[in-house]
């Protein structure tokens, strides 16, 4: 009988120790063929978002100190942005504030007060990265 308490108290330290080994600590950056970061670290928001070019990316930045969780999607060589809007409009998002002379877009939602999207393009067109921030 103690031989089975023990065995039962051993599960959950090994299962926490498995976590802490396998958990990974500042930005991650991934493609969609690594199904495990993919399901782990990618936001549904995210995961469904348009592809607007073949070739892209996904980057997770996990919570830390005042800096929240961050999920994101870069598309290499992309310049139209419109699906993406379409996207974020279709979800129930609205252009909130544009910066930087029109590069930087923030869409909120009237609806999900805990997270934003940001829309940045790079000026030099090399590429388009869709955000998701937890408020």
């Amino acid at each position: 009988m103690k031989k089975i308490r023990l065995s039962l108290l051993c599960i959950p330290v090994l299962l926490f120790g498995f976590f802490l080994f396998f958990h990974e600590t500042g930005r991650i950056i991934y493609h969609e063929s690594d199904t495990y970061r993919y399901y782990m670290y990618t936001d549904s928001g995210i995961r469904n978002a348009p592809r607007i070019s073949e070739n892209y990316q996904f980057e997770y930045i996990p919570t830390e100190g005042s800096v929240s969780e961050m999920s994101s999607v870069v598309f290499h060589d992309a310049r139209d942005c419109a699906p993406l809007k379409n996207y974020l409009n279709n979800a129930g998002y609205y252009l909130y504030r544009t910066q930087d002379q029109g590069q930087d877009e923030i869409w909120l939602s009237a609806r999900d007060k805990k997270a934003l999207y940001s829309l940045h393009r790079d000026k030099q067109g090399r590429f388009v990265r869709l955000s998701r921030s937890s408020l």
